[in-house]
């Protein structure tokens, strides 16, 4: 590990914002808001923050702005904005440009690594989706997409939010939301009253402050290129898929697959799953998407590598991904709204602590005459793949309904793992 890993980390501490509230613990060690921003900043993670207003989205904005010195820009979300008036905002006139090369050239001369938008949910869907190529690193002017910058490009936007549904002029898409790979409610991480104490007493302008510091991009640089390389288990994979597939189950129906029925899911008859499964989540939650489970993982290895920093030793990485899925799934729009308001009081975060709840017995689950619970049996199951093995008496036992899947990842784990030696 980078012995200066801590030193660095702590040259990005935001200027302003306070909230010792912690989001989560790993190892131990308690993860804040300011480490999820910065996870998903180090992580090259989209992040989108919602809540209420004046609980601090502004203040993160410009604190992360500070950091990346004169290679930020703040856009205030509106509906008339085009990829030209984008342009603009950014201080630089696009008329000058005439010819494909010399619109290359140029957005190649734009040295912006982070485009801070807030209040993005005032923005049509076609403006959205302008700001999110500036997020992923590109721009479409006239039909012509051309790269930005050094490669390096990071989106950070805000809204507001109510009831568990957003407010603005518009809300935003749940395909555009998945190019949001960070998408938490900030409501849910108020700040505690020491942290109110410390705010009223040494602000006493309500206005958002204006965050300053030198350019520390490359210190953001060099730890993305850390999180690339951070080594977690299979364990935080296994949960993605679980979440991609064995969400995706649904016993009885055409496929056993909720995708394959989603034009009615969640208007479901559950009669014909049988009496047992009354009050199940198979109405509740949709399979998330792939990039979902891919941002899921890259931030597991980012607030990883900041729990490392604050000197955690032995991290637990079933519990950490499941952290990340109860912060971040419960905007993505995979959550059944009649069910939350129904059952969870409209709050789309105590329905994702119910279903991790639901995941985490199905982990303790001990087949009849077995003393292996199931999340044990999958660490050996995946230990016995990696040797080339398959035990078919834990396939029967433990991998069947919603974690059959696991079946063909053991496989494809032994047929690599023999093809690799």
């Amino acid at each position: 590990m980078d012995k200066n890993l801590e030193k660095k980390l702590d040259e990005l501490k935001f200027t302003n914002y306070i909230n010792t509230n912690p989001v989560m613990q790993i190892d131990g060690k308690p993860i804040y808001v300011e480490d999820l921003v910065k996870a998903g900043l180090i992580g090259k993670l989209n992040t989108f923050i919602v809540g209420e207003s004046g609980e601090g989205k502004t203040q993160i904005e410009k604190d992360v702005m500070a950091l990346a010195g004169n290679k930020a820009t703040f856009i205030l979300g509106r509906d008339d904005m085009d990829v030209r008036a984008l342009f603009t905002t950014m201080g630089t006139d696009i008329k000058k440009v005439k010819t494909l090369a010399e619109l290359r050239q140029f957005t190649k001369k734009l040295g912006y690594n982070i485009f801070v938008v807030d209040e993005l949910t005032r923005c049509l869907p076609q403006v959205q989706n302008n700001l999110f190529n500036l997020f992923d690193g590109i721009v479409e002017v006239d039909g012509t997409e051309c790269e930005l910058g050094d490669g390096f490009s990071v989106g950070l936007a805000s809204g507001n939010v109510g009831n568990g549904k957003y407010f603005g002029a518009h809300k935003t898409e749940r395909g555009l939301n998945d190019r949001m790979h960070l998408f938490f409610d900030i409501d849910n991480i108020p700040t505690l009253p020491e942290d109110d104490f410390e705010i009223d007493t040494k602000y006493k302008d309500p206005r958002v402050k204006n965050s300053k510091g030198k350019d520390r991009m490359n210190i953001v640089k060099d730890l993305h290129e850390q999180v690339k390389e951070e080594d977690i288990s299979l364990i935080p994979y296994v949960m993605a898929w679980y979440f991609k597939k064995g969400l995706d189950y649904i016993p009885n129906f055409p496929g056993e697959s909720k995708r394959k029925i989603k034009d009615v899911w969640p208007n479901l008859d559950l009669s014909k799953l049988g009496t047992h499964e009354k009050g199940s989540d198979y109405d509740l939650i949709f399979p998330m998407s792939k990039r979902s489970g891919l941002s899921a993982l890259e931030l597991t290895r980012a607030l990883s590598l900041i729990a490392k920093a604050k000197g955690a030793k032995d991290i637990n990485y079933k519990d950490l991904i499941l952290d990340v899925f109860k912060v971040t799934l419960p905007y993505q729009g995979i959550l059944n709204p009649a069910k939350v308001d129904t059952n969870f009081y409209g709050n789309p975060y105590l329905a994702m602590e119910g279903i991790i709840q639901g995941i985490e017995g199905e982990l303790r689950y001990k087949p009849s005459g077995s003393d292996l619970t199931r999340i044990v049996a999958i660490e050996e199951a995946i230990s016995l793949a990696q040797k080339g093995k398959l035990y078919d008496k834990l396939n029967q036992d433990y991998f069947e309904g919603r974690w059959k899947f696991m079946q063909n990842i053991l496989k494809k784990i032994a047929y690599k793992s023999k093809e690799q030696k």
